[in-house]
Parts: structure tokens; sequence; C-alpha cells
């Protein structure tokens, strides 16, 4: 069995802040507040495909980071919402909720690569995981974007007429996690030409045959040659 971990860094896009506006228009002296909500922020979402077979795309950007969501503008209008950051990851991965370990003590005894497997599978054995992606196309939202904040719109009384107040958006969930993928692999120590039923001639020291090598089946007594290059098949009987 095949274990493959990698631990990485998620973190969600934070909401835009609300606007504070005015309506300002011809013949409208006190159009009032007009101020729109922030845009929500991108999430991080796990996608199982089964075209991805390993984790090796994580190594190379262990750091997951959606976009921040746009802010509001006059006229109502709202902030634009951040994409979603989708990763796929291969069918059959484990996410676990991974802690950030202490630095050893100067004079602490230096962990050997055994010990430090040894204490993730008791951490994994105390913890239990968050999903397991099983099926092809399964999302899972690792980390939530943050909401949007609100206009002055919304702070619109009959005592305050012209509020300025607003509200900045939530920031986006984040965390570490370890992504964990056990594959088993089947060997087969055959060679490829007994697996398929064909024996092996090397005819390199028969002129009469120009130094081809001739593939048989077994029960067949007809062959066929293949040029040494392996360029092509000549449709040779014998």
């Amino acid at each position: 069995m095949f274990v493959d971990r990698i631990k990485v860094f998620a973190q969600a896009g934070s909401g835009g802040r609300g606007s504070v506006s005015f309506r300002r228009e011809k013949f409208v002296p006190k159009g009032g507040p007009d101020g729109g909500d922030g845009g929500l922020g991108g999430d991080v979402i796990l996608r199982a495909d089964r075209h991805v077979d390993n984790l090796s795309n994580l190594f190379y950007e262990p750091i997951i980071k959606a976009k921040n969501g746009g802010h509001g503008m006059g006229k109502k209008m709202h902030g634009r919402s951040a994409p979603s950051k989708i990763l796929k990851v291969p069918v059959g991965t484990i996410v676990w909720p991974a802690e950030d370990r202490k630095r050893p003590a100067p004079n602490a005894q230096r962990s050997t690569p055994n010990s430090d497997e040894s204490a993730i599978s008791n951490q994994q054995s105390a913890i239990e995981p968050l999903v397991d992606l099983t099926r092809d196309g399964q999302d899972f939202v690792l980390r939530q974007g943050g909401a949007g904040g609100k206009g002055n719109v919304h702070f619109k009384s009959s005592r305050n007429r012209a509020p300025r107040e607003y509200t900045e958006g939530e920031e986006g969930e984040q965390g570490h996690f370890l992504l964990e993928l056990r594959t088993i692999a089947a060997k087969n120590f055959r060679r490829p030409a007994e697996s398929c039923g064909l024996s092996i001639h090397d005819a390199s020291s028969d002129h009469r045959r120009g130094g081809f090598f001739w593939l048989s089946t077994r029960d067949d007594s007809r062959h066929s040659r293949l040029d040494r290059r392996g360029a092509s098949w000549a449709g040779a009987w014998s």
C-alpha cells in the first residue's frame, strides 16, 4: 500500500465592505442613502476527479487562497461575489484537520522519519476525518468565504436620514489540513510478451530474414515480423 500525504493551508476569501453613498440626481435635493452591500468571498472546494491519481499538484501549491469579494457601490449596486477556488483531488482522498506543531526545545531529541509517521498515525487515530471523497465529482467545501458588509442604506431611519455607517465584510475561514491518499498497487512480474501470449525470436543472426524480430503466437505457426526500429509492422507471412 502506498500512502501519499501532504499538509496544506486553505484560506477562503473575505467579503467586500459596504458602501457609503447618497443619491445625487437633478431635482432631487435630498435623495437619501443608496450605498450597496459588499460581495461574498470565494470558497475553497475540494472536488474528487477520477482523472487525477496523486497529490503532487499540491506539493507546488501548499497555500490555497480564494479571492475576496468586491466592495459595494452607489445606486444600491451589490459588490461582485468572488468565484470559488476549486481544487481537484483523486477519488479516495481523506481530509484530516491538522494542528500546528510546537517547535521543539533546543535540547529535545531529534525526531526520525519513523517517529513522525507514528505521530501522524496516533494523531489521526484520535481525530476523526472531515470527509472521505469516495465518488467521482463529489464536492466538499473545505473553507467557506465571508459574507459581504452592509451599505449605509440599511441604517436609514426616521431619526437618521443621512446615515454614514457601514460594516466591513466578514473574514473567510482558514486553517491547516492534512490530505491523505492510500493506493493499493498490484505488481505483475511477467514480461509483456508472456502476458500477451507471444514468444519472441531474435533473428539478428539469421541473414535470410534480414534482421527482424519475429513474434509468434504459441498456438499458431504463422509469423509476422517487426522492424528493429519499431516503425511499422510488415505483413509478411511464412
